[in-house]
């Protein structure tokens, strides 16, 4: 008779939040590139071929609530895409006044395209989480 052997697996804490990839399209770049022509000095002027190659796939990820229901995800995010508009434009330009004005939910879906994943594992649970201010 055959006995089968069972590896202990190392499981990975999961931890009690969603998490919100964020990822720039085409309008988020091109007001990037305006911006830059606009208010960097010439030598600091991004290119588009530096688009390419700088931040070609440029994704944020934001922890939020987790939530039994997808209609629940889409109610915070409605609430929350001015802030989350906001943090990524910072992320370049820190001065609002070169912000675009229209940050509502219908321009950030135009903006990002956004995933959710509900299940967030702690490879490193020995370690305390430290926030940046």
């Amino acid at each position: 008779m055959k006995t089968e052997k069972y590896y202990e697996l190392e499981l990975f804490p999961g931890i009690n939040r969603a998490a919100l990839i964020v990822k720039p399209k085409k309008p988020f770049f091109d007001w990037l590139l305006n911006t830059s022509n606009e208010y960097d000095k010439p030598e600091d002027r991004l290119k588009p071929e530096m688009l390419d190659t700088e931040v070609p796939d440029s994704k944020h990820v934001y922890l939020i609530p987790i939530y039994d229901e997808d209609k629940q995800y889409n109610g915070f995010l409605k609430k929350h895409c001015i802030e989350i508009f906001n943090s990524e434009l910072n992320g370049w330009y820190m001065d609002p006044d070169m912000w675009p004005k229209d940050r509502s939910w219908k321009e950030f879906n135009k903006w990002f395209e956004y995933d959710i994943q509900t299940m967030v594992c702690d490879m490193t649970p020995e370690m305390d989480i430290e926030y940046d201010d």
